[in-house]
C-alpha cells in the first residue's frame, strides 16, 4: 500500500524497495529491476521488490516491448537507496498518435513533393515527399494543416479526419487526406 493505492508484486519485498510508475496508465510494461523483471499493473505502476542499500540500483523499462504509439522520454533510471526505506521512480510516457497521410488535391493529383505543410498558427510541421505523403508525429495536437507554396502562400487546406480508435501497436496510422 502507497500513496497512489494498492500495487502487488510477484517477489517477497525486502527491507529496502521501490515504487515504478509510468505517467499514462497501461498495464504488462515490463520493468527490469536488480531482484528481476516485473509488470506494471493496469495503473501503469509496479513494485521493485529490493533495491541494492547505499548502491545505485538500475531500473529499466524495455522499450522494445512497448506498445508502437508509446515513447519514453527516460526509460533508465538509477535509484540509491538508503537501508529500509521505500523509493518512488517515475517514467514520463510520451504518447503520440503519428499518421501518415497520403494527400491527394481535389483534381485527384498527389500533393506536390517538397511543400512545406504548417499549422493553424503557421508553425513549420513537415515537408511534403513522394506520392503526397505528409508524416505527423502527434495529429491530435494539431488544429489544421496548410500546403504552403514557394511564395509562402497558403496553397490549400488539408482535411482528414482520424478515426475514432487508434491501433496502439502500429507506429503510424495510414490515413487519406484532401487539399482544398
Amino acid at each position: 500500500m502507497h500513496k497512489n493505492g494498492v500495487t502487488f508484486s510477484p517477489y517477497a519485498i525486502r527491507d529496502t524497495f521501490a515504487i515504478a510508475r509510468l505517467s499514462e496508465k497501461k498495464s504488462g510494461v515490463e520493468i527490469s529491476s536488480p531482484q528481476g523483471t516485473i509488470w506494471t499493473d493496469a495503473w501503469g505502476q509496479a513494485v521493485i521488490p529490493s533495491l541494492n542499500e547505499w548502491q545505485n540500483s538500475r531500473i529499466e523499462v524495455d522499450a522494445n516491448k512497448l506498445p508502437q504509439n508509446m515513447t519514453l522520454a527516460n526509460g533508465t533510471k538509477y535509484l540509491a537507496a538508503g537501508h529500509a526505506s521505500v523509493s518512488e521512480v517515475d517514467f514520463k510516457v510520451l504518447n503520440s498518435r503519428r499518421v501518415m497521410l497520403r494527400v491527394k488535391m481535389s483534381n485527384g493529383q498527389a500533393l506536390k513533393k517538397g511543400l512545406t505543410i504548417e499549422d493553424a498558427s503557421g508553425n513549420y510541421i513537415v515537408t511534403s515527399v513522394d506520392d503526397g505523403h505528409v508524416f505527423i508525429n502527434d495529429a491530435e495536437q494539431l488544429s489544421g494543416l496548410y500546403a504552403i507554396d514557394d511564395n509562402n502562400n497558403r496553397l490549400c487546406k488539408i482535411n482528414y479526419s482520424l478515426p475514432e480508435k487508434r491501433d496502439e501497436e502500429a507506429f503510424y496510422e495510414e490515413i487519406n487526406g484532401v487539399c482544398q
